[in-house]
């Protein structure tokens, strides 16, 4: 498996306020790797490190084999790195067309885009002329990663994307995301209050305490961790 994304020990934080310490990890490309812990254990200031969003300290954030860590957002989304994050992930005031289309870096490809993520998600077909502010919960949370997709990423990290769902949607925003690494082969990280849906969806896992790593390896190998399961996720 080829190597698409490596953190190497990064510090980061807002201003003087530190949050994480010496995190490493690598994501390899059709992998999802769930990033769990307790909360302000720094798992969003991860996401935020990973993508130009916070200060880093020291470390390095590789992407496809080019250091990013000096480099803007909008830089690193052109390479093919997505980032989904919790809250303000769309206009809601616009159309879901219009939103698409906000998205495209070219606009004269909307109508492709449109034809390629309504084949993972027919039920935005039906959407497209509606506000978003009219939609559900769950239905925000698909044009949110329509508009990830559209630019066409090679790794998306996703920051908590059931907050507030109702179970059953959650589940199906959860398949959606698996979906993307079976039917497309694109990489996630997914940071998921639910830690076992995260973790039963996921390749590899990664545990944040206090902002430092307890656990980097196997989905299924920090499962049978029942101490550190039990005391860091609830389970």
């Amino acid at each position: 498996m080829s190597l698409l994304l490596e953190v190497r020990g990064l510090h980061a934080g807002y201003g003087k306020i530190k949050v994480l310490s010496g995190v490493s990890l690598t994501v390899g490309e059709r992998e999802v790797l769930a990033v769990v812990g307790p909360n302000g254990s720094g798992k969003s200031t991860l996401l935020k490190a990973i993508f130009g969003l916070c200060t880093v300290y020291s470390g390095s954030v590789l992407f496809k084999g080019v250091d990013i860590t000096g480099l803007p957002p909008h830089k690193r989304s052109l390479m093919g790195l997505g980032y989904l994050p919790q809250v303000g992930n769309t206009f809601e005031g616009l159309t879901v067309r219009e939103n698409l289309l906000l998205a495209l870096h070219d606009g004269s490809k909307l109508e492709e885009g449109i034809g390629k993520v309504a084949e993972l998600m027919p039920e935005l077909g039906g959407l497209l002329d509606r506000r978003v502010r009219t939609l559900s919960g769950g239905e925000r949370q698909m044009v949110a990663l329509a508009m990830v997709l559209l630019r066409n990423p090679s790794l998306v990290m996703f920051d908590e994307p059931t907050a507030a769902l109702a179970p059953r949607v959650a589940r199906r925003v959860i398949e959606r995301i698996a979906a993307l690494r079976d039917e497309l082969g694109v990489s996630v990280i997914l940071v998921e209050q639910n830690a076992r849906a995260a973790l039963e969806a996921s390749d590899r896992a990664l545990l944040l305490v206090s902002g430092q790593p307890r656990f980097f390896g196997g989905s299924s190998e920090l499962l049978g961790e029942r101490d550190l399961v039990k005391t860091y996720l609830g389970l």
